[in-house]
């Protein structure tokens, strides 16, 4: 669906004029990357009443949605490291705005002992192909694949991602985008992973949950409830070759490996749908969908008082979470950087 949908647009916009919001939410990076470097004066500026009134009639962007507050924070990485090498694919979102949940991918690998090198390029540029920008989405992905073959030209090393769309973009649709390079495409895909796909296949992890947790772990100790509502990329995701869980599937895996109690929304999408709930004339349609299972559920969890925690993956998601059922859900990466450092604390004691 999401192939028919780019494909169309595509073809769509090169005989009518396109809309100027496609082209803020296709190039999303580079707005994100000026705008966080002035923050926090982009963010007095655009929660002011009147630009966002402005802007939104001018963008067609529904004014009832607050924008994005971007950082000035950076994630860093250990450059100290001297393990296995690996590729980390950042994404716009968690790279500008949600820095934390960069910081704890970045926390957990350096703590497994992987030399992290962050590729030069944020994401695969899969807002660019929601947007149909097919011509843009490739030159993109021609550049990604040459500076990954200028790094590791024989195609080995794994290349991690904690954004779905971003590192199933790469996984699954850089082939069709420049099919002359499928072999190649096919070879990277095959050491392409999720964070939480690669760290329930990593030796490493598994030492650093031993040597940090020892016989009183946090499996035997946490029993919190978490509700997990995934991206629709992570749902959509099929079975990995080597029968190990991938998509949904490895989320609630590494949830339950350190203790807690899994619940897999059955809810479908959430309604936001990347940047279609930002959309003024799909604003309400957004809403609805969220309505349907989403946020009555989360209702119901709170009312009964118990301590429920609500993870999602996608960022999106997320936003539609905080805004709709006025809920902050975090990413499962930064409940596992958190039990980590627990236990790591409580060990050193």
């Amino acid at each position: 669906m999401a192939k028919l949908k780019y494909e169309f647009e595509n073809h769509y916009y090169q005989t009518r004029r396109r809309p100027l919001r496609d082209y803020l939410f296709g190039y999303f990076h580079i707005v994100a990357q000026y705008t966080s470097m002035a923050a926090p004066v982009t963010n007095t500026i655009m929660g002011n009443t009147l630009f966002k009134k402005i802007t939104s009639m001018i963008l067609a962007i529904t004014p009832q949605r607050p924008f994005p507050v971007f950082s000035r924070q950076i994630a860093t990485v250990d450059s100290k490291a001297q393990g296995e090498r690996i590729f980390f694919l950042s994404d716009s979102f968690s790279h500008y705005v949600e820095p934390q949940v960069e910081q704890s991918a970045f926390d957990i690998l350096a703590a497994c002992g992987y030399d992290v090198r962050v590729l030069p390029v944020i994401g695969a540029r899969a807002a660019l192909l929601s947007k149909g920008l097919l011509p843009a989405a490739q030159r993109h992905a021609g550049k990604m694949l040459d500076a990954l073959n200028q790094a590791d030209p024989t195609c080995e090393t794994a290349i991690i991602g904690i954004e779905p769309p971003e590192i199933y973009a790469l996984k699954h649709d850089y082939a069709d985008l420049l099919p002359a390079r499928k072999d190649e495409i096919a070879a990277r895909a095959a050491h392409t992973w999720l964070l939480d796909e690669f760290l329930l296949r990593s030796e490493k992890f598994a030492l650093l949950r031993d040597r940090i947790s020892g016989p009183n772990n946090s499996a035997e100790k946490n029993k919190q409830k978490i509700k997990f509502q995934p991206h629709c990329h992570q749902r959509a995701e099929g079975p990995a070759q080597d029968g190990m869980p991938s998509g949904s599937n490895a989320t609630v895996e590494l949830l339950q490996l350190h203790g807690y109690d899994v619940e897999l929304i059955d809810a479908g999408c959430c309604g936001m749908a990347g940047t279609f709930g930002y959309e003024t004339e799909h604003y309400e349609l957004s809403m609805k969908v969220g309505e349907l299972k989403l946020f009555p559920q989360i209702r119901e969890w709170r009312k009964s008082g118990s301590e429920v925690e609500i993870v999602s993956t996608g960022a999106a998601c997320r936003m539609q979470i905080q805004q709709g059922a006025k809920v902050k859900a975090s990413h499962s990466i930064e409940l596992i950087a958190n039990i980590l450092k627990q236990e790591g604390a409580r060990v050193k004691e």
